[in-house]
């Protein structure tokens, strides 16, 4: 960003598109609102089996953009898959907010790259002719996806928030969305990563990898 002829620092968050695209489905203008109002919910879910954070969500009424019969069968799948990885596991795991919220737009995300592609892709670059359009003149202009952009998703966490834990529901959803054989998935770790606990830990929670892994990996 230029101002006064100066360069001046943009905060990431604030250049994340998707991050955006994905918060104002919520109603949110930034993650840091959406975090703020998700923190006060309950973690786990209900006796009905719905998480506290789709009534959360729910609550905000006509600022949800997505239809709650989707979010309910995104609430479904994540219940699934955490009962998929605690079934191997000797401490059950339950999610706290922000990392209900991660699998949560991972299911929305490939929900709609796997079967509203082109829709999805015209939706992203529609909010970000408006998102240009409310720039000041100096200020960075977004540029717009294409289709081969959709093939690449990254997770912004803190240090010690679980990332390793959505890596491993990731594969887990991957594997509905594309049948995936997993014997095709290949893990970019670094050395001290395979050394220690994390690959384990991948087995421990979806079984898939087990029958692929050299023995010296288990």
């Amino acid at each position: 960003m230029i101002r006064n002829g100066k360069s001046e620092y943009v905060k990431l968050e604030r250049r994340l598109v998707l991050l955006a695209w994905l918060n104002g489905h919520f109603g949110f203008d930034n993650n840091r609102d959406l975090l703020a109002d998700t923190k006060e919910a309950s973690e786990g879910f209900d006796a009905s089996g719905r998480s506290y954070v789709y009534h959360r969500l729910e609550g905000r009424g006509d600022k949800v953009r997505i239809p709650l019969a989707d979010l309910a069968r995104y609430d479904d799948n994540i219940r699934e898959h955490l009962h998929t990885m605690n079934a191997r596991r000797p401490e059950p795991i339950r999610f706290r907010y922000f990392q209900h919220l991660a699998v949560l737009y991972t299911e929305i995300f490939l929900d709609w790259y796997f079967h509203r592609r082109g829709e999805m892709l015209r939706s992203l670059n529609h909010f970000i002719e408006k998102r240009n359009a409310a720039k000041t003149a100096g200020d960075t202009k977004d540029a717009k996806f294409s289709e081969s952009d959709l093939k690449k998703l990254a997770f912004w966490m803190a240090t010690g928030s679980g990332k390793t834990l959505i890596m491993h529901i990731s594969i887990l959803i991957s594997c509905i969305f594309i049948f995936l054989d997993i014997s095709t998935l290949l893990l970019y770790p670094d050395s001290a990563f395979l050394r220690g606990l994390r690959l384990g830990e991948v087995i421990a929670s979806t079984g898939f990898l087990e029958k692929y892994l050299p023995n010296s990996y288990r």
